[in-house]
């Protein structure tokens, strides 16, 4: 070290400015923006998070630069080395018919919105028109107060309120009805314990009603007609006497449960030595969550029913319809389990309501995390025996569809077909509409095929 003054120079790498574009396309046009990352300005070697954009109506393929794909889902994050144009692709999925309809003088809307605008179109008859497959709609009353209900063209009830937000997820039809304001007269809805409307029409003081069918429910014997929220019993002169009072009167069934014999739910175990347990008294038509235990060392994987994999899910929701032994199945700790979306169905049963017959089947689902239930339901046929052919889809002819409103990830679906001869088969297929929470790309997954007529399978217990 030596005394005076010393001159030091501190020499600095310049880093690399580089350029980066995103874009998105479906190979002709743009479909959506991509955020452009926090900085300005970009160094060689910043760490990149671009998002693409879920677009109604189209699938995404992938981030792609240039033609060589090189991430699956809607966030990509890499290490930029170079100037690098990106670019989202998607397909489109399609477009399917769907049917906007007023009903008792209803009045709404199509909302839009493009860059903050709302552009409205108005529904005041009857109108159908082409919608991408997966596009998200926006309907709005015009009335806000006289709106009855949203519903679907399985009559199973969307909303009440003077929004409904859905996703085009197959040929549809959607119905705003209105209430009638005149204190003269009032609205009177019959729906089922799974809210469904099953009759609904506008009656003066003294009209004669004309109740529909009475609903069944499994495990349950109807018992009356009752006015919504009370024990009141709404028989016709019940209901002329309220009409007048309220704009709306809403009729519900009241069950009792029938007196059977309770079942067992044994749980069985694959993969690890563990005895059966079993839950005895359980009664038949209620809802039981089966939940599968922690065992150190080992992975549960998923239920079963016999070969038949029920869920990948610890907690497993079902209905209880009989004895039953369900197969907890568990692998090592180290194995990938790959969770998939699963719905199955149970055997058809009869019921008989007002000498009307019924064919019924119940369909169980389970969505692991990872996917979005966007809609769920049943598919029936009353012809001849279908399989799970591609004959047997929303898309076949002669088959219906029963869209429930549940979007619950884990639950239970019972469907009701009438038949008019007993030997008449009917087939049974459920289906679930899922948008995978990655790659925003939805799709559909089904359930075997189940087939009876009344005749040819056994009565609900």
């Amino acid at each position: 070290v030596t005394d005076g003054d010393v001159a030091v120079t501190a020499a600095f790498a310049q880093r690399t400015v580089v350029t980066l574009s995103a874009s998105t396309s479906d190979g002709s046009a743009s479909v959506g923006d991509i955020p452009a990352p926090e900085n300005n300005v970009i160094y060689e070697g910043d760490r990149i998070t671009l998002t693409a954009p879920s677009v109604g109506g189209y699938d995404f393929r992938g981030w792609y630069n240039g033609e060589t794909p090189v991430c699956a889902s809607l966030e990509y994050s890499f290490t930029i080395t170079e100037n690098t144009v990106l670019t989202a692709k998607y397909q489109a999925r399609g477009d399917r018919t769907v049917t906007l309809i007023p009903e008792n003088g209803a009045l709404f809307y199509l909302v839009e919105t493009a860059d903050g605008v709302e552009t409205l179109t108005q529904i005041d008859t009857e109108d159908s028109m082409n919608l991408p497959l997966g596009k998200r709609l926006t309907l709005r009353a015009a009335d806000a107060g006289r709106v009855l209900h949203w519903k679907n063209d399985s009559g199973k009830v969307l909303g009440t309120g003077d929004t409904l937000n859905v996703t085009v997820t197959g040929s549809m039809s959607i119905t705003l009805v209105y209430s009638t304001p005149a204190r003269s007269r009032s609205f009177v809805q019959f729906v089922s314990d799974y809210g469904q409307v099953l009759a609904a029409a506008q009656y003066t003081s003294g009209s004669t009603i004309d109740f529909p069918t009475r609903p069944s429910k499994f495990g349950h014997t109807f018992e009356k007609w009752v006015f919504e929220g009370s024990d009141y019993t709404a028989t016709e002169a019940a209901i002329n006497a309220n009409i007048g009072l309220d704009p709306i009167i809403t009729v519900v069934p009241k069950y009792t449960r029938n007196d059977t014999p309770p079942c067992s739910i044994t749980v069985a175990y694959s993969g690890v030595v563990r005895d059966a347990s079993v839950r005895s008294g359980v009664t038949v038509g209620t809802n039981v969550t089966l939940s599968a235990e922690e065992i150190p060392g080992w992975k549960f994987e998923c239920w079963k029913r016999g070969d038949t994999v029920l869920g990948y899910e610890k907690d497993y929701f079902f209905k209880a319809t009989g004895d039953v032994t369900l197969t907890a199945c568990y692998v090592e700790e180290s194995r990938i389990v790959e969770a998939q979306p699963v719905v199955t169905l149970a055997a058809p049963f009869t019921v008989a309501e007002d000498s009307v017959h019924k064919v019924s089947c119940t369909a169980t689902r389970s969505v692991p995390e990872g996917y979005e239930l966007v809609e769920q339901g049943m598919l029936y046929a009353r012809t001849t025996e279908l399989t799970d052919a591609a004959g047997f889809t929303e898309t076949s002819d002669n088959v219906h569809i029963y869209r429930s409103s549940d979007k619950a990830a884990n639950g239970v679906l019972t469907v009701n077909a009438k038949v008019d001869s007993d030997d008449l088969s009917i087939s049974f297929r459920a289906y679930m509409v899922l948008r995978e929470l990655a790659t925003g790309n939805e799709f559909t997954v089904y359930s075997s095929a189940a087939s009876g007529s009344y005749a040819s399978v056994g009565a609900a217990q």
